[in-house]
């Protein structure tokens, strides 16, 4: 027991005094510190980078240099330095007419051509001729007469028949009927003549209620045949208010030179038939 309290006595002997021992350093204040300067330059870092992005994506947004109070310096990029827009007046679509010898160029001179003849040969009492539909081949023409009235003509050929031939007499036919079968009148007026150029040609006229039609056909010496025709409707189905052409004004049109002349090489021509039976 005496040597192991020796040895307890040695071994704090060698120990230095308590007093001589170093202060512990205190590494939470450091630490702290350190965490808030840190923490301050991440605010100021992200501050600058805001502003420059800010900067960046003004700058690209709206093109525009920042410049000092009274700088007048002219931009250099972006929107701003471009010249101003000058707004040019919106082209006019130019009218391109058809070429020649097209489909329409064709039937836009048969109804130049024909209503020219027309209106320098027009019948007595009859003052303005107008066109119905200069695009459509079929000839189709408004009539008005000096009280106002007004009346239609119609002017056509088709297919080619034998030499000599004579046109079919309208009187010549049978009964015929509507589309709701009722019968039809008679035709009426049928007188046959010759033409000044040789055509063989026919009268004919067919009237029920509001509908009355006057046609004249005939057939050149070479077998065209050709029709010419006035009624009380147009061509889209109104009702005119006037009479139609006689058949010896029909007749006259026809024989007329430049209105003969005039008249269209192909087939555009009425139909044999009342176009509003029914």
């Amino acid at each position: 027991m005496p040597m192991e309290e020796d040895v307890s006595a040695l071994m704090r002997d060698m120990l230095p005094p308590t007093d001589a021992e170093p202060p512990i350093p205190n590494f939470l204040s450091g630490v702290r510190a350190g965490g808030a300067r840190r923490r301050r330059y991440r605010r100021l870092g992200i501050g600058a980078a805001a502003v420059a992005t800010g900067a960046v994506l003004v700058g690209g947004t709206f093109g525009v240099l920042a410049l000092a109070p009274g700088d007048d310096r002219p931009a250099t990029s972006g929107p701003a330095a471009a010249p101003p827009r000058t707004e040019l007046p919106s082209a006019v679509e130019p009218t391109i007419p058809p070429p020649p010898g097209s489909p329409i160029d064709n039937t836009t001179r048969k109804h130049d051509v024909l209503i020219a003849a027309f209106r320098a040969n027009l019948p007595p009492g009859v003052v303005k001729i107008e066109d119905q539909d200069p695009d459509d081949d079929t000839l189709f023409f408004k009539l008005t007469r000096s009280d106002g009235s007004t009346l239609t003509l119609e002017a056509g050929v088709g297919p080619r028949e034998e030499a000599g031939a004579e046109p079919a007499s309208e009187c010549d036919r049978g009964p015929s009927y509507d589309k709701l079968g009722a019968l039809m009148p008679p035709y009426t007026d049928c007188v046959r003549a010759l033409l000044p150029n040789g055509s063989k040609s026919v009268t004919s006229k067919f009237a029920r209620s509001q509908d009355i039609i006057v046609s004249l056909r005939f057939i050149t010496p070479d077998g065209i045949p050709y029709s010419v025709r006035s009624s009380t409707r147009d061509k889209y189905g109104t009702v005119m208010t006037g009479q139609p052409l006689t058949g010896a004004e029909l007749f006259a049109l026809a024989a007329n030179p430049a209105v003969f002349a005039a008249l269209p090489p192909t087939h555009a021509g009425p139909a044999d038939h009342p176009a509003n039976e029914g």
